[in-house]
C-alpha cells in the first residue's frame, strides 16, 4: 500500500472513530440531560406534594374553626385569653402563663352549675389536687393483673376503688360538659404535669414522672386500661393514648421505663387513629410529634 493510501486509510479510521465518539457522547449527554430533568421533576413533584399537604392541613384547621368545633370566644370563656394563646404549641408555655391558665380554667369550672351542684367544699382546684394525690398514692397494676380474677377485677375497678363514685361521676360530667375544649385542656394538663422541675411556684401537686409512667403503662399495656379507654369517647381515648406515649418517652429519657415497653407499635397505631379521627383541631401537631418519636425509635 502506498504512503498516500495509508494516510487516507488512517484519516478515514479517525473520521469514523470521531463520528462514533460524537454519536455516543451525544447519546450520553442526551441521556444525562434527560435523567437530570427527570430528577428535577421528581424533586419538584415531592415539593409540590409537601406544599399541597401543608395547604390541606391549614384548610382542615380553618374548616374546623368554621364548623364551630371550638370558637375563639369559647376558648376565651374557659381560659380567659384569646384562642391563639391557648393554642400555643404544648411545652412552650411559660411558668407564669401555665399558672394563669390553670387558675382561669378552675375559676371557669367553679362558675358552672353542674360544678356548683356537686357541692365541692373548697372548689374544683382543691378537689382536683386531692384526686391527683389519691391516684398517686394508689397506682394500678401494670404487671400481674392476670394472675387471678381478683387482681383483674381490682384493676378494672381501679378508679372507682381509689376515687369513689362521686369523684368518678364528677370527672365524667366534666368530660361531657367540656368536650369541645378537651384538646386544649388536655394539652394544658399535660404541660402542667411535666412542669414540676422547671416551675417551682404556682399550682403545685404534680404527680411524679414515675406515677405518670405507671398510669401511661396501665392505659397502653393492660387489659383493664385498654378496656377503660374503649368505653370512652373516641377523642378522649385518642388523646389519652397520645399523651401516654409522650409520658413513656419522657420516662425512657430518664431511664424509668421499668417495664421495658416498646413504644413503636403504640406510635404506629396512634398515628393511624389520629389520621382517621375527624374533628381534631391539633391533628397536625400530634402527627408531627409522633413522627419525631417514630424517627427517634427507629433502629438504624
Amino acid at each position: 500500500m502506498s504512503t498516500n493510501a495509508k494516510i487516507f486509510t488512517a484519516l478515514l479510521v479517525l473520521a469514523v472513530a470521531g463520528a462514533a465518539a460524537y454519536f455516543l457522547s451525544s447519546q450520553w449527554l442526551d441521556k444525562s440531560v434527560e435523567q437530570a430533568v427527570e430528577q428535577e421533576k421528581a424533586q419538584w413533584d415531592q415539593e409540590k406534594e409537601a406544599y399541597q399537604k401543608k395547604i390541606g392541613d391549614l384548610e382542615e384547621e380553618i374548616d374546623l374553626q368554621r364548623e364551630g368545633i371550638v370558637s375563639g370566644e369559647r376558648l376565651e370563656e374557659v381560659f380567659g385569653k384569646e384562642a391563639g394563646d391557648v393554642a400555643a404549641a404544648s411545652g412552650q408555655r411559660s411558668c407564669r402563663d401555665l399558672d394563669l391558665e390553670m387558675n382561669d380554667f378552675f375559676a371557669y369550672l367553679d362558675k358552672q352549675d353542674y360544678i356548683r351542684r356537686a357541692g365541692l367544699e373548697k372548689g374544683s382546684r382543691a378537689q382536683f389536687l386531692r384526686i391527683v394525690a389519691a391516684l398517686s398514692r394508689n397506682p394500678p397494676l401494670v404487671l400481674g393483673e392476670m394472675k387471678d380474677n381478683y387482681a383483674l377485677i381490682k384493676n378494672v375497678a381501679h378508679f372507682f376503688r381509689v376515687l369513689g363514685k362521686k369523684n368518678v361521676l364528677l370527672i365524667r360530667r366534666i368530660l361531657q360538659q367540656e368536650n369541645e375544649v378537651i384538646e386544649p385542656v388536655a394539652a394544658l394538663f399535660y404541660d402542667w404535669s411535666a412542669s414540676a422541675d422547671r416551675c417551682k411556684d404556682g399550682i403545685r401537686g404534680q404527680p411524679s414522672l414515675k406515677v405518670q409512667y405507671e398510669y401511661a403503662a396501665f392505659f397502653l399495656n393492660t387489659l383493664a386500661g385498654k378496656s377503660y379507654l374503649l368505653r370512652r369517647d373516641s377523642r378522649v381515648r385518642i388523646l389519652t393514648t397520645y399523651y401516654a406515649i409522650r409520658i413513656i418517652d419522657r420516662a425512657n429519657d430518664e431511664t424509668l421505663n421499668q417495664y421495658g415497653l416498646d413504644l413503636r407499635p403504640f406510635i404506629r397505631s396512634s398515628m393511624q387513629e389520629i389520621r382517621d379521627q375527624k374533628g381534631l383541631i391539633f391533628k397536625k401537631r400530634y402527627l408531627d410529634a409522633l413522627k419525631r418519636l417514630e424517627e427517634k425509635y427507629t433502629i438504624r
